[in-house]
C-alpha cells in the first residue's frame, strides 16, 4: 500500500508547518481542508510525498532539489516535479538531457540537498 503524505509550506511565515491535511481538493483555486478547518491556498503551497526515500532515508517530496547519478562521480542536479502527462514523479534540472523519471531511480543514487523554498541558491545548478 502506497502511503500518501504532504508537506505544506506557508508562504507568511516561510517554513513548512506542522499541520497535515486530512483532505485535499484537486483544483488549485478550490479550498483545502485541513484537520476539520478550511484555508485558502493563496497562503500554502502543498507538497505531495513521492513515496520514495534518498540513500540517507530521507522522505522524497515534491519541490525537493535532488543530487543523483549512476555513480557518485558524476553528478546530475534537479527538482523533483509532477509530471502531468507521464502520470508520475520526476526529475527536471539543467544539466540533465531529459526529464529522469523517479520510478526509475533504483538505477541512481539520490540525495535530497534542499528545497526550491529554502535553498534558493541551488536553482542554478
Amino acid at each position: 500500500m502506497k502511503e500518501i503524505k504532504f508537506r505544506i509550506w506557508d508562504k507568511t511565515e516561510k517554513q513548512f508547518t506542522n499541520i497535515s491535511p486530512s483532505f485535499v481538493c484537486g483544483s488549485e483555486e478550490k479550498v483545502f481542508e485541513f484537520c476539520g478547518s478550511l484555508y485558502q491556498k493563496k497562503n500554502w503551497i502543498i507538497q505531495q510525498f513521492t513515496g520514495l526515500y534518498d540513500n540517507n532515508k530521507k522522505p522524497i517530496y515534491e519541490g525537493d532539489r535532488v543530487r543523483f547519478g549512476y555513480t557518485k562521480t558524476e553528478d546530475f542536479f534537479g527538482e523533483v516535479v509532477w509530471l502531468e502527462d507521464r502520470a508520475s514523479f520526476g526529475v527536471k534540472g539543467k544539466n540533465i538531457f531529459e526529464t529522469k523519471i523517479l520510478m526509475d531511480y533504483m538505477k541512481y543514487y539520490f540525495e535530497i540537498i534542499g528545497n526550491i523554498f529554502e535553498s534558493s541558491e541551488l536553482l542554478n545548478q
